[in-house]
């Protein structure tokens, strides 16, 4: 079998760039420290690495997506009334 991506060597080379990451990379690490909780895996970064994310995540304001933006104008189009929402 071939071995996992995600492994103990991932988790530390993420620790070993812990400093180097962007605000992007600490988001997308964030999102997918929620994937590996959500996926019941045993693979997580160290909590301050975690906790660094979580704040990246967290100060970046939300915007819609090109597909919301679509979405609504469609809807808007065909007559309804849309309430724009930002998660």
């Amino acid at each position: 079998a071939a071995p996992s991506l995600f492994n103990d060597l991932f988790i530390n080379a993420c620790l070993e760039k812990e400093n180097e990451f962007s605000v992007e990379d600490l988001r997308q690490l964030y999102q997918w420290q929620l994937w590996q909780k959500e996926s019941k895996s045993n693979i997580t970064l160290n909590p301050s690495l975690q906790e660094k994310c979580h704040q990246a995540f967290l100060m970046t304001v939300p915007t819609t997506s090109a597909l919301q933006n679509d979405v609504f104008s469609q809807l808007s189009s065909l007559g309804f009334k849309p309430e724009e929402e930002v998660l």
